[in-house]
This record gives structure tokens, sequence and C-alpha cells, in this order.
């Protein structure tokens, strides 16, 4: 009976120990050190994805501002070369102008010699200040502004003389403000047609002869082809339009006493009406005075255009300069923000490297952790066994 009693004793306390142990053993699991390492494990992986995702942001941001400035470089390059191909042209523009006016003056020079005075020169100033004070209704010199063929130059130039060479104006008003430039230049005589006085020639009636002794000069003179504020017929009637131009002497003085008109032979002379012989004979020194003054006129044409190209090319050049300028810093701001981001995607690096070997650290002491609570679970699984 005794032994009976010992035996249940035995079993009774094996049981609660190995309760015991059983107990102790889950509650080494639940431990607050446990507990803790997998929060900061948790929390560290969270950090570890969020610095990842930065150092993402910030590659590409790199790579943008990387794309950008090398833009700007290309575009600093591009700007240097076409820099220095409008200061080429700027220098041989300049060459050329250069040229071009000297060769001009030779010409003025010339024609003043026809003129036996400088009357071209001084019509010429007078026109080039009314421009420069912004004068309205000076529409230039009467030769540049007609069409004349070419085989009545000299005859035009013979005739006319100095009024091949007048300044066309648009009214009274304007004429005056052209005479008193004049005064103030202090130039000698000028010639100014205000259309205005020409109202009365639109309707110009001429009777001409018919026949293949003589070409109606009128007839072959036309405004230039544009569109122009003005019509020049009027004048051109006035000017033109009692002209012949005669096979000879004898023809020009028949046609000149029967029709009152001005007539020029092929020879030069010149009769006038009412059979008036005044002139036999080309004056050489006039003889190449219009052809003179289109070579002249050609000159100064292009010497505008090539001084309007040159201030466009100033322009340009101001204008790349200060694309350059901003360019420039733009690079070196680029370049600032480069090597911050460099520093920046440094620090992300290293951070993370830092944060990889401390979730590292945190695994292994975890994962030494719940290899006690193991080893203590059969070290009591094992007394409990020697004990029973």
């Amino acid at each position: 009976m005794r032994s009976f009693w010992y035996l249940i004793t035995i079993s009774l306390t094996g049981s609660l120990i190995q309760k015991g142990i059983k107990a102790f053993a889950g509650e080494l699991k639940d431990t607050p050190t446990a507990a803790n390492l997998l929060q900061e494990s948790e929390r560290k992986e969270q950090e570890l994805a969020k610095l990842s995702e930065a150092l993402r942001r910030q590659e590409e941001e790199y790579e943008i501002a990387s794309r950008a400035l090398n833009d700007h470089q290309k575009d600093k390059r591009e700007l240097l070369e076409r820099l220095k191909d409008v200061q080429l042209k700027i220098y041989t523009g300049t060459a050329r102008l250069e040229e071009k006016k000297k060769s001009a003056q030779t010409l003025e020079l010339e024609l003043d010699v026809s003129f036996k005075e400088s009357y071209l020169s001084n019509v010429i100033k007078v026109y080039k200040q009314a421009k420069n004070e912004g004068v309205a209704g000076v529409h230039g010199i009467l030769a540049d502004l007609l069409d004349i063929p070419e085989e009545l130059h000299i005859c035009c130039d013979t005739i006319l003389k100095k009024k091949l060479y007048s300044l066309v104006v648009d009214n009274l008003e304007t004429a005056s403000r052209i005479i008193a430039i004049n005064k103030r230049l202090k130039g000698k005589e000028i010639i100014v047609y205000p259309l205005t006085m020409f109202d009365d020639f639109k309707d110009f009636r001429q009777e001409y002869p018919d026949t293949q002794d003589a070409v109606i000069v009128v007839e072959s003179i036309k405004q230039k082809e544009g569109d122009f504020p003005y019509d020049l017929q009027p004048l051109i009637n006035d000017l033109f339009g009692r002209i012949l131009l005669t096979r000879n002497y004898k023809v020009a003085l028949k046609f000149s006493k029967q029709y009152n008109l001005t007539c020029l032979t092929t020879q030069g002379e010149i009769v006038y009406p009412g059979s008036y012989l005044t002139k036999v004979g080309f004056n050489e020194s006039r003889k190449e005075v219009f052809q003179l003054y289109k070579a002249y006129s050609a000159l100064t044409d292009e010497a505008e255009k090539t001084s309007r190209e040159l201030e466009a090319l100033d322009r340009e050049k101001e204008d790349l300069g200060n694309k350059a300028t901003r360019i420039e810093r733009e690079i070196l701001a680029g370049l600032k923000n480069k090597i911050l981001l460099e520093g920046e995607l440094r620090r992300l690096k290293e951070e993370i490297q830092l944060k990889k070997f401390d979730k590292q650290e945190q695994e292994r002491s975890l994962a030494l952790e719940d290899l006690d609570d193991v080893r203590l679970g059969m070290l009591a699984k094992s007394n409990f066994d020697q004990f029973c």
C-alpha cells in the first residue's frame, strides 16, 4: 500500500514539473527582449526601404541634372561656333562696306566734276539728312525712281541735266522742310519737285509724229515697279512729254517746229521748239553722267544693305553673347547641383550600408535569442526525462 502511494506521488510530481518546464519554455519566447528585437528589426526594414526609395529618386534626379548639364554644354559649344561665324561675317562685312563707301566717294567726285560743281553731292547730303530726321513724304532722287531704258540714258541726261537728279516729295510743305534743311546745311542750289504741283498733267495730251524716224521718250519712261504710295506719271508727263529722240538733225528741225517739241539727235544735237539749235555734239564731261550715277546709286544701295546686315549681325552678336552668358550661369548652377546630388547620393548609399549592417546584426541577435530559448527548452526536457 505504501509503495502504491509512493508511485502516485512521483507521478503527480513529474506531471507538475513537466507542466512547469513547458510553461517556462513558452514564456521564453514571449519575453520583452525577443519582442523588442522583432519590432526593431521590422522598423529597420521599413527605414531601409524608405532610404532605398529616396536613393532611387535621387539617382533619377541626378540623371536628369546630368542630361541637362550636357545639353547646356552642347548649346554653349553651338553658340560659340555661331558667335565665331557672326564675328567673321561682321569683319568681312565691315571691310566690304568700307570698300563700297570708298568706291561711292570716288564716283561722287566724278559726278561733281561732270556737273562742274557739287550739285549732286549736295542733293545726296540733304536727302540723307531728311531721312535721318525722319521727314515724311520724301520719296527720293528722281533718277532712282524711274525705269529708263539704257538707250535713253544720255538723251534724258543731256536734256534734263540737273532736273534728273532732283528730290521728289509729296507736297509743298515737305518741299519747304527740304529747303530749310538745305539752308541749315549751307548747301547751294537744289531742285525739289512736290508731286501735288503736277496734278494738271494727269490727263496730259500731246500730239506726236507718226514716224519711225523718232522715238517718243515719254512712252518709254516708267515709274519703277513696286508698291509705292505715290504716282509719278504726272511728273513724267511734264518732264518727258515734249521730248523726241530723232534720227538726225533734219528730222529734229522738222518735228521741233511742227510739233513744238524739244528734239535730240543721236549725234547729240538739240533743237528746241521754234527750230532753235543750241547745242551740237555731246559734252564729254557729261556724256556718262547717268551711267555714273546709276553705278553710284547701286553702290550706295549695296552699302546701305550691308550696313543693315551689319546692324542685324551686331544685334545677333549681342543676343548670342547674352545667351552664352545665361548658359554659362546655367552650367555653373548645374555643376553645383550635380556636386550636391553626388554628395547626397554618397550619403544615402553609406546610410543604406549602415542600415543593412545594423539589420544583419539585429537578425543575428534575434537568431541567437531564439537559439537560447530552444536550448533551455531542450535542457528542461532532458532533466525531466532523467528525473522520471
